[in-house]
């Protein structure tokens, strides 16, 4: 049994672990007894790691820590409803350059945190995201918002009690919709799981 599983670095390619080039095709579906989280960079630029992600419910606290699946080529993330965050920093966003990212779910019924930068930033095949279950958004700028650079994102559902908060530092300062958007150019259907938001129109 799982009471906690944290890999720092674990298959890191410069962390000196042999199992760097760990090579996956098809589902992932992480133990769901006591399985809580993923450490920061754990499976990061492993650029053999493919195919479908799937998380418990079980994660808690920071599950995600800053660049855990950067760089990896998975094809889908799929997070049952927990309560927990997304961690990251800057150019080190959880998913970050996951360029074969094509949808991702956060289930509805979840509270999940986006609490760091980029989380999908520069994922330039995600074309359909449901964040049905994140009931926050913060970023430090509009140039790390959550969305930033997926520019093939055609599809995005949002849940209506959502918080979206962008500290600022340079344009968007202030803006609701910076703590999410950036170059989103393709973006064509965008609902709410209930009544939008208050404040829209800051977006």
């Amino acid at each position: 049994q799982y009471v906690i599983v944290k890999l720092d670095t674990a298959f890191h390619p410069n962390s000196g672990n042999k199992r760097a080039s760990i090579d996956f095709i098809g589902e992932f579906t992480l133990p769901g007894e006591g399985f809580q989280a993923v450490g920061n960079e754990a499976f990061a630029d492993c650029s053999n790691l493919s195919g479908d992600l799937v998380f418990p419910t079980t994660l808690t606290g920071t599950a995600l820590g800053t660049a855990a699946f950067r760089g990896t080529k998975v094809t889908s993330v799929d997070f049952k409803a927990a309560t927990c965050s997304i961690g990251g920093n800057y150019n080190r966003g959880a998913f970050q350059d996951c360029k074969q990212l094509r949808w991702v779910r956060f289930a509805a019924g979840g509270q999940f945190a986006l609490s760091g930068n980029y989380p999908f930033t520069g994922c330039t095949s995600l074309g359909d995201a449901d964040f049905s279950g994140v009931t926050s958004i913060t970023v430090g700028d509009k140039k790390y918002a959550a969305l930033n650079g997926c520019t093939a994102l055609t599809n995005l559902t949002l849940n209506s009690d959502i918080v979206l908060s962008n500290t600022g530092e340079s344009s968007g300062k202030g803006t609701q919709g910076g703590a999410l958007f950036n170059g989103n150019t393709g973006l064509r259907t965008f609902r709410f799981t209930g009544l939008p938001p208050t404040g829209l129109q800051t977006w």
